[in-house]
């Protein structure tokens, strides 16, 4: 998802509906809801250990940290998700999608 239907939604709240407190998160709150069933279904597509992954990056955690978890699994883990675009990595490893991670948060935490 573009950052374009973000600013389209805050210019729909902030001129047509007089919003203009949290017009941002307003915006954000509505476009995740509207993409609720299509975040759901990339959920259920993904197994346990791709869950466990994106729930830690949301959650600001480093997945190598988890001593719980191989490190092996981890790294194959993260491997498959940043080439199927869910993850990238700049300083550190983060949800790709930033409605898809306030999804996540919002519904799997």
């Amino acid at each position: 998802m573009s950052s374009l239907p973000t600013a389209s939604q805050v210019w729909e709240l902030a001129n047509y509906e007089s919003i203009s407190s949290q017009v941002v998160e307003t915006a954000v709150g509505r476009l995740v809801n509207i993409h609720d069933l299509d975040f759901e279904r990339l959920w259920i597509g993904f197994n346990r250990m791709d869950k466990r992954i994106m729930q830690s990056l949301c959650s600001q955690q480093n997945p190598f940290q988890n001593r719980q978890l191989p490190t092996s699994t981890t790294f194959s883990a993260i491997k498959r998700l940043m080439a199927a675009g869910y993850v990238i990595r700049t300083e550190a490893y983060e949800v790709e999608d930033p409605f898809f991670k306030h999804w996540i948060i919002e519904r799997q935490l």
